[in-house]
């Protein structure tokens, strides 16, 4: 559930858009923008939310944050992020249809993967409105993350949530 007062979620790197259509169809009552840096990635998603008729999702070009209006800065906000985190040298393997079928923009981020994820953290930091962050990570990442985020975050609070194999994959950051 989302608190009442959060107005915007912002979905970036919302690739399909499947992401950002899922929550405008939960809440119709808040105002989703859905970002991606890909022009292709961007016309799937249009196609998508007018398949399943979203009214309540607006799409930027926008690389990360850089590119959003500053008169959403202090939105009272979230973020669902989705970007690449695979590094060019991965410690276990890429399934082949991810591998094959995925834009290599959308899986790769740097030599350990969250080259991606380190620019957002920075960009956050100008966005005073977002109260929290959530986003998807590899396993093998959770360590470099948590010291990334308390590197730049030392007073939010980190949770990391295992997925249906037991892996932890997703993270989620929090203003106190």
């Amino acid at each position: 559930e989302i608190d009442k007062s959060i107005s915007t979620v912002f979905d970036i790197g919302t690739g399909s858009g499947c992401i950002g259509i899922s929550l405008a169809s939960k809440f119709p009552e808040k105002h989703i923008i859905a970002t991606d840096i890909s022009d292709e990635a961007l016309e799937v998603a249009q196609i998508n939310m007018n398949t399943y008729h979203c009214k309540n999702i607006e799409l930027i070009r926008s690389d990360l944050l850089k590119d959003l209006p500053n008169s959403l800065k202090n939105h009272k906000s979230l973020l669902i992020v989705n970007l690449p985190y695979i590094g060019t040298n991965p410690k276990g393997p890429i399934d082949d249809d991810v591998r094959l079928n995925e834009p290599h923009l959308a899986l790769y981020s740097g030599k350990d993967g969250l080259d991606h994820y380190r620019r957002l953290f920075k960009e956050w930091k100008e966005w005073p409105g977002i109260q929290a962050m959530f986003l998807e990570i590899s396993p093998e990442q959770v360590n470099t993350l948590k010291s990334e985020i308390r590197k730049i975050f030392p007073k939010r609070k980190l949770t990391i949530h295992k997925d249906l194999s037991g892996n932890d994959r997703f993270a989620v950051l929090k203003k106190k």
